[in-house]
């Protein structure tokens, strides 16, 4: 079990990182706000993504099937 956040925290940060690199580089060098919101957006879909991974275990774990 100690190995999951780690893994959870990577997968997040992989989020990120990918948003990163579909948004234009002009968009990204553009208006500070739009960095800001990126950065939101990133946070937010890690997030996600790393709740519903946690739901899904859980209800792995309750019911024993994958």
């Amino acid at each position: 079990m100690a190995w999951f956040l780690p893994v959870l925290f990577s997968f997040s940060m992989f989020g990120a990182a990918v948003l990163f690199w579909i948004v234009p580089p002009e968009m990204q060098n553009g208006d500070p706000m739009m960095g800001i919101l990126i950065a939101a957006a990133s946070l937010l879909g890690g997030q996600g993504f790393v709740l519903w991974l946690l739901s899904r275990w859980a209800r792995e774990q309750d019911t024993g099937e994958r």
